[in-house]
């Protein structure tokens, strides 16, 4: 790249100006055309390409750095260029062949002289601007279309979780008809995921984000075997995730899984200690969901919930549920006699001091009913502490 000023060879001199008064259509004085001149440079230079020939219709495009209109000129045949008239400054100037830009210089106008840029494609630094341009179009694109695959995979996805909700709350026989208008947007989501997942490289938190969305996408179908792969694929991403796990359990837990459910739920407590008493709490509420609160370690869980945050109603609730389940008999003569475990019924006692009003703390007011009908012993009065004001 040679960069050189060239001389314009234009004079600078004194005159005196006189008042008088020129007609529009006459031109000013010679001298006049001389000062104007003297306060304005051009930038001209050269364009050549590997072989050393000239490049003829290369576009030169000349923009000043503090800001004003672009101007642009043209090579000729003999790769030259050239644009006078500019205002002293710092230029950026972009040289275009062929829709492809093949350099950007810059360089400063100073008034009364001309400044050139030289272009040959086979010079090294030219060279390197080519290969590091063209690689960033091809980032750019390649960004563009990942941007335009995912963007076309969340408003599906969006669409199809809106029908979900609305199936949730439908009649059973319009379940099948929801399903049916969900399954093809909910697939064309995760095909645009796919689309996505290709061009996303290993950028992981971007990959462990889109596995996510996947899974929600499953998630719509019914699909959980298919929604916790996924969901694996996410939370597996280092650093692993212990909010990935967490939703991992849940596909696990609805898939009928339950013991790498349990399992995932155990590890994202592991990896997130202060938000460990919502993973207990969530493996509790599946196992309490499909019927299954005699699984092993369930009271254990759902004791370090409620030790870890002992003023969540819910947590309270699912421990009285699963003490409840997990009761002994024994026999005595031709009576089955009922054996609670301890903290059965303070378990309940403290959901419902939690939140009297609450939904969970009537299902307790029936837990500690249906004791008391199978003849366990059991005191249903509650006292709920006064507030104090």
């Amino acid at each position: 790249m040679k960069n050189g000023m060239i001389r314009a060879g234009l004079a600078a001199f004194a005159f005196t100006v006189c008042i008088a008064v020129v007609p529009a259509c006459f031109a000013p004085p010679a001298a006049a055309q001389e000062k104007n001149a003297s306060l304005v440079g051009t930038i001209k230079g050269v364009i050549k390409d590997e072989s050393n020939k000239p490049m003829e219709g290369a576009i030169i495009s000349i923009k000043p750095d503090a800001g004003g209109a672009e101007v642009t000129t043209k090579s000729d045949a003999s790769g030259k260029y050239s644009q006078g008239g500019l205002a002293p400054g710092i230029y950026t100037v972009t040289f275009t062949f062929n829709g492809e830009m093949i350099y950007i210089g810059k360089t400063e106008v100073v008034g009364g002289h001309v400044k050139g840029i030289d272009v040959s494609l086979s010079d090294p630094d030219v060279q390197l601007f080519r290969a590091r341009a063209k690689a960033y179009a091809a980032e750019m694109k390649t960004a563009n279309t990942l941007t335009a695959h995912f963007n076309a995979g969340k408003a599906a996805l969006l669409q199809a979780q809106e029908l979900r909700k609305q199936e949730l709350h439908s009649p059973a026989d319009q379940k099948e008809s929801f399903q049916s208008k969900i399954a093809p947007i909910a697939t064309q989501a995760i095909t645009e995921f796919q689309k996505a997942l290709e061009l996303v490289g290993a950028v992981d938190e971007d990959r462990r984000s889109i596995y996510g969305l996947v899974g929600d996408a499953y998630e719509t179908m019914g699909k959980y075997d298919d929604e916790a792969q996924a969901l694996q694929k996410a939370a597996e991403i280092n650093p692993p995730a212990a909010g990935y796990y967490n939703n991992l359990g849940n596909a696990l837990a609805k898939a009928g899984k339950i013991e790498e459910a349990k399992a995932a739920y155990q590890k994202s407590a592991e990896l997130d200690p202060a938000n460990a008493a919502q993973a207990y709490r969530n493996f509790g509420a599946v196992l309490y969901n499909v019927g299954n609160l005699q699984n092993p370690g369930i009271v254990d869980m759902l004791k370090k919930a409620t030790e870890l945050d002992p003023n969540n109603a819910q947590g309270w609730f699912l421990l009285g549920a699963a003490l409840a389940a997990n009761m002994q008999t024994k026999q005595e003569a031709d009576k089955i006699v009922f054996i609670l475990l301890p903290g059965t019924v303070e378990a309940y006692q403290k959901c419902i001091e939690l939140d009297p009003n609450g939904p969970l703390a009537q299902m307790a007011r029936e837990g500690l009913e249906g004791l008391k009908a199978m003849g366990a012993g059991v005191d249903t009065k509650v006292t709920v502490p006064k507030t104090k004001h």
